[in-house]
This record gives structure tokens, C-alpha cells and sequence, in this order.
């Protein structure tokens, strides 16, 4: 057993990273190879305030929400958000066109 309790859902696992202080979610983000950090807990607390805005605005259960942007920590705290909705993220590519989406 490796101490970690048993995660049965987005909100455990928000639950988890909001004590841990100590441990860093990294990101390379744009400009290329500038590195943006965020404690655990910190990922966690954003997660949740971004999953009250997207409530506010009838995100819920089975909402497909498109996500759209570089790989960085506030597109992972934008997946998590969606996810503790119970929506289902969908990443669109950065070099998709408005046409492309709409199909």
C-alpha cells in the first residue's frame, strides 16, 4: 500500500492537491522554454474557482467544453475544472480554423 488514499473522482483528487503545498505542477509554456510553476494546492484552488465560473454558465454533467491553447499549467487547470463539472474536455487544436471547428 503506498499511502495514497483511494481517488474515485476529479474532486478527490482536487481534495488531495489542496494540502500539498510542498509539491509543484511545471509547465513549459510561451514564450519557448519559459517554465511556469504552481504548488498542488494552488492548482487546486484555481481548478475549483474556474469550475464555479463555468457552472455560472450551465456547465454541467455531459457538457463537451472545447479547449483550445498551448500546453500549460492554466490549460490543465482548465481540464480539471471542466472535469469536476462532470464535463468532457475537448482539446481542439491551435491551428484549427473556425470552419474546421464548425464541422
Amino acid at each position: 500500500m503506498s499511502g495514497i488514499p483511494a481517488l474515485e473522482s476529479i474532486d478527490d483528487v482536487l481534495r488531495l492537491a489542496s494540502g500539498r503545498d510542498d509539491r509543484h505542477v511545471t509547465a513549459v509554456a510561451p514564450p519557448p522554454g519559459a517554465l511556469t510553476r504552481l504548488t498542488h494546492a494552488a492548482c487546486a484552488t484555481q481548478a475549483r474557482a474556474l469550475s464555479e465560473q463555468l457552472a455560472s454558465l450551465g456547465v454541467d454533467r455531459g457538457a463537451v467544453v472545447g479547449l483550445i491553447g498551448p500546453n500549460c499549467i492554466e490549460w490543465l487547470v482548465a481540464k480539471l475544472a471542466i472535469l469536476s463539472r462532470g464535463g468532457v474536455p475537448c482539446p481542439i487544436p491551435r491551428w484549427s480554423t473556425a470552419v474546421g471547428c464548425s464541422r
